[in-house]
């Protein structure tokens, strides 16, 4: 009886394992930012990325690369890269004009949308481009710059801050 329940207990961890349950810092990505000169830190409590891009106007923007990659139906896989924007407060902190707008630009982008992310507050108002795992440096990177623009643009429209 004692074998069986270690033996399940070790059973479940590894599933637990298997299925994403443990974040952790992916080499791939650091040998890519490290190919490509870019200075990066990783949050321990988050399990994200974090890259200061900087920007024109002496403005900068934090970047974040989710460590977490995941898998598609058909075992395509994908990680997230996301910039924020603001921090909401309450769900009415934006007109539903000023949201709506938001929603119309992602029509306009090849890859990348504006999200809210947060079930409960705060609410981080976010530019977020879903890439494949595997990807080349050079679309990294650009992706990576992409999202620090549109994130620093619409913050600048938004806020007329430089907070993130």
């Amino acid at each position: 009886m004692k074998n069986l329940r270690r033996n399940l207990c070790f059973s479940g961890f590894i599933l637990f394992f298997l299925n994403g349950g443990i974040y952790a810092q992916d080499s791939r990505l650091e040998q890519s930012f490290n190919a490509l000169g870019l200075k990066y830190s990783f949050d321990e409590s988050t399990k994200f990325y974090k890259l200061l891009f900087n920007l024109d106007d002496s403005r900068s923007q934090l970047v974040f690369v989710n460590s977490k990659v995941y898998e598609l139906s058909n075992g395509f896989k994908i990680r997230e890269i996301f910039s924020t924007v603001a921090k909401l407060q309450n769900k009415t902190d934006y007109s539903h004009r000023v949201l709506f707008s938001l929603l119309e630009k992602n029509y306009e982008y090849s890859i990348g949308n504006w999200q809210i992310f947060g079930g409960d507050p705060p609410y981080l108002l976010q530019f977020s481009i879903k890439v494949p795992a595997e990807i080349s440096n050079t679309l990294l990177k650009e992706f990576l710059i992409m999202a620090a623009r549109q994130a620093d643009i619409m913050e600048k429209e938004l806020t007329g801050t430089d907070d993130y």
